[in-house]
């Protein structure tokens, strides 16, 4: 999945980057920061079943949803 920069590009840094690399340099152009370029849809029965759920499962599991 791609990142991209939440404040435009000064041909500096890329402005697309890959998960690994937004996480180990998460500064981007401008002082702002790196995005996925576009979310997973989390339908209902994906947000039902995390009602009570601990961050950790919700994280794996919408990770998982990413790919």
């Amino acid at each position: 999945m791609q990142f991209i920069e939440t404040r435009g590009n000064d041909g500096q840094k890329p402005s697309s980057v890959l998960f690994s690399e937004a996480i180990l340099s998460p500064s981007a152009s401008f002082g702002g920061l790196y995005v996925p370029s576009q979310l997973p849809t989390l339908d209902q029965e994906f947000l039902e079943g995390h009602l009570s759920s601990h961050y950790k499962t919700l994280a794996l599991d919408f990770c998982n949803n990413l790919a």
